[in-house]
C-alpha cells in the first residue's frame, strides 16, 4: 500500500516532468528509473530506464501484482518487487 501512496503522490507532482518519479539502485551503482509519462509506451505502461554510469537504456513499465515489470527497448526484461523503489532524493 506504501507503494501505491508515493506513486501517487509521485505521478501527481512530476506529471509534466522528465524526472523519475521513482528509483530502484542496485549495488554496483545501476538503477532502474520509472517516469510518470508514457514516453513511447503503449497499453497505459510507463516510460523507464536502465542506468549506469556508461549507459542508458530506455524502456517501459507496469506494475505487476508486488513486482514492477520492465521491459526494455534492447530486448531484457526484468521484474523488481515495489518495495525496492523509493522517491528520488533531491539537494
Amino acid at each position: 500500500m506504501k507503494f501505491v501512496a508515493v506513486l501517487a503522490l509521485s505521478l501527481a507532482a512530476a506529471a509534466n516532468a522528465a524526472e523519475p518519479v521513482l528509483i530502484a539502485s542496485g549495488k554496483t551503482g545501476e538503477r532502474v528509473e520509472l517516469f510518470a509519462d508514457a514516453g513511447p509506451c503503449q497499453f497505459g505502461a510507463r516510460a523507464a530506464a536502465w542506468v549506469s554510469a556508461t549507459q542508458r537504456i530506455d524502456g517501459c513499465w507496469r506494475v505487476d501484482g508486488d513486482l514492477v515489470a520492465v521491459a526494455f527497448f534492447d530486448g531484457d526484461a526484468i521484474r523488481i518487487p515495489k518495495a525496492a523503489f523509493s522517491a528520488p532524493q533531491t539537494l
